[in-house]
This record gives C-alpha cells, sequence and structure tokens, in this order.
C-alpha cells in the first residue's frame, strides 16, 4: 500500500506546526521541512523517518494525503479510534456480547492447557534462565542463540549475560539489561541521529541514538547492516514498542 509523506511547510501547516505535535516513538517534535506520515484511522502524525509500515494499537496502514482541516480532537496522541456518529441496535450488541462470552471462554480453556503443557515440559527438562550470546550469518535478518558458545553466564540476566533482540519485551521496560543483535537496517530520523532495525518485521524493538554524530564501537570504525550490535541500557517502551537508547557509543558482538 502507498504510504503518503506530507511535507511539513511553515506557512501551509502553521496551525498544525502550532500544535506542538511530537512523533510517538522517538518524542521529537515534528517541524517545518520534516516528512509526516499520519495514520488515517487515528489521525496520530509520526515522522516518515519512523513509520513502520503499520499504525502501532492496531489501527492498519492507511496513511491521509492531507493534514485534516477540522482541529484534531484532544485524544489525538492517544490511540484513541473515531466514535461512530449512529447508534448501534441493541440485538447487535447483544450478540456480540454473546459472542465475546464464547470466544472468552474458549480461549480460556487453551491458555490453561497450554500453561499445563508448559508447567510438565518444565518439571522434565533443565531451563536455561538467561540467552546465550550467538553471532547468526550477515545474511540472515534473525540472529540465533547457541547454548553452547560464548562466555556469557546462564545464571543470572544482570550479570555477565546478553539478551538477544527478539527476547526484549515490554514488561522489561525500566530495566537496564544488555541487548544484542545483527543490523538488518539503519534509518536516520533527523540528522545525525540513527535507528538501527534487526527485522523487516514491524513493530518489533530497536534501539536509536539521541545524541547526534558518528558511532563507534569497541574495535572502532563505523557499522554498517550486517554487522553485530551489542549495547547495555535502560529499555524504554514507546508507543508500545521496547527500544533502547545507545547514545553514540556501542559495543561490537564478541
Amino acid at each position: 500500500m502507498t504510504v503518503n509523506r506530507i511535507l511539513l511547510d511553515e506557512k501551509l501547516h502553521a496551525e498544525f506546526l502550532a500544535q506542538g505535535r511530537k512523533d510517538p516513538y522517538t518524542k521529537e517534535p515534528l517541524l517545518a521541512g520534516m516528512e509526516i506520515v499520519i495514520c488515517a484511522n487515528c489521525k496520530r502524525a509520526f515522522d516518515a523517518a519512523t513509520w513502520s509500515g503499520e499504525c502501532p494499537g492496531d489501527h492498519g496502514t492507511r496513511t491521509l494525503r492531507e493534514i485534516p482541516t477540522e482541529e484534531f480532537p484532544s485524544h489525538f496522541d492517544r490511540n484513541a479510534r473515531p466514535q461512530p456518529s449512529n447508534i448501534t441496535p441493541s440485538w447487535i450488541i447483544g450478540g456480540g456480547i454473546l459472542s465475546f462470552i464464547i470466544v472468552g471462554g474458549i480461549a480460556l480453556i487453551v491458555v490453561i492447557g497450554l500453561m499445563m503443557i508448559a508447567s510438565n515440559q518444565s518439571s522434565t527438562s533443565n531451563p536455561i534462565t538467561a540467552p546465550i550470546l550467538g553471532i547468526s550469518s550477515k545474511t540472515s535478518n534473525y540472529q540465533t542463540a547457541s547454548p553452547n558458545v560464548g562466555n556469557y553466564s546462564t545464571t543470572s540476566p544482570n550479570v555477565g549475560s546478553c539478551y538477544r533482540w527478539d527476547q526484549v519485551t515490554v514488561s522489561m521496560a525500566g530495566q537496564v539489561v544488555c541487548v544484542y543483535g545483527t543490523i538488518y537496517k539503519i534509518t536516520n530520523y533527523k540528522p545525525g541521529h540513527n535507528r538501527f532495525f534487526f527485522t523487516s518485521q514491524p513493530n518489533s524493538f530497536f534501539m536509536y541514538s539521541s545524541v547526534a554524530g558518528d558511532f563507534i564501537h569497541n574495535s572502532g570504525g563505523g557499522v554498517a547492516p550486517g554487522d553485530c550490535m551489542r549495547k547495555t541500557a535502560e529499555i524504554q517502551v514507546n508507543a508500545g514498542i521496547p527500544s533502547m537508547d545507545v547514545g553514540n557509543s556501542f559495543q561490537s558482538c564478541p
């Protein structure tokens, strides 16, 4: 689907610029001269460099060609969906509630069954409490962890261990941990500031730089897609997506 990009003009979009909108991911202000993308469903505005192809919160992929002329609602940046103008008939509401109850009951049974299976498996196998660093081929978009390679501890996630990028979840927000991954793509979300992606899949963990400048790692030189990078910092959550600020330096994978 075509992504509609809007170049912010200081005069043409003065009313929008006066609202002080910020990119939901980076919290950086959207300024004149920048290209933005507006979700057609929730009307949130994104820096075009941060748009992953789909609006967080299951709001779809459609984008607007122009900035709406009407006033933006107060819930503009809060993932709210527009409300319908008509009232749904009560028989539809009743049927929806019944369907929800049936589906919820089935889902609960499935979850309980999976928990019982997981419990049985954990009682018969030796659990690994932390991932071990393993570096995959540079031609792959995903890394695989090897249980026997590397000098990382498997007893504690905070002492000498490192999480693979796809093992980071939003529940880890606020934790200071080591994360590594093979770079899939590097983008600039504003001059001198980079974002590092480890997969082509949208809404996945990423690293970004809050400090402008060249990036160096412990072996010296720059960094490019296919390189494996490693950083210990705090896990953040932006628009429901886990991320990490690398500042202007990081380490390469051993």
